[in-house]
């Protein structure tokens, strides 16, 4: 009977033992200086769909002299696409800089060239092409 219990902590004993290195690790990375100037791919698109969806709500503001239902669907269904448009991976990390350009020319583009959120997303370099940041040394 002692040798069952004994097999059962130790199997508790070794599942806590990975749980807490997998928590452990994700804060290590998370609490050093490495993440300060990036963002996660998650934390990325969230700017980026809000900056998207703040745009295209300016956008159709001007086109139908209001702010109504209708702008608010059309302003929901393009971040939602630039959203998914977003070839970010939400466990990667990105750069801080790139992702604030992206955000920056939205809202430029929005009020100055009277732009869909869409149509900036496609023509601005800074909505595109962004590059993984190596946390660790190859």
């Amino acid at each position: 009977m002692r040798s069952r219990e004994h097999q059962f902590m130790n199997k508790v004993v070794a599942i806590l033992f990975i749980l807490t290195a997998l928590v452990a690790n994700c804060n290590l990375i998370e609490s050093t200086s490495l993440t300060k100037n990036s963002y996660t791919g998650g934390e990325a698109r969230e700017k980026i769909r809000n900056a998207a969806f703040n745009a295209e709500g300016i956008f159709y503001e001007k086109e139908f002299g209001g702010y109504n239902g209708l702008v608010t669907t059309k302003a929901f269904d393009a971040a939602l696409l630039i959203s998914l448009s977003l070839d970010l991976d939400d466990s990667k990390y990105y750069k801080k800089d790139k992702v604030n350009d992206c955000v920056s020319d939205m809202e430029q583009f929005s009020n100055i060239g009277h732009y869909q959120a869409f149509r900036i997303f496609t023509l601005s370099e800074n909505c595109r092409n962004f590059e993984e940041i190596g946390l660790l040394p190859k």
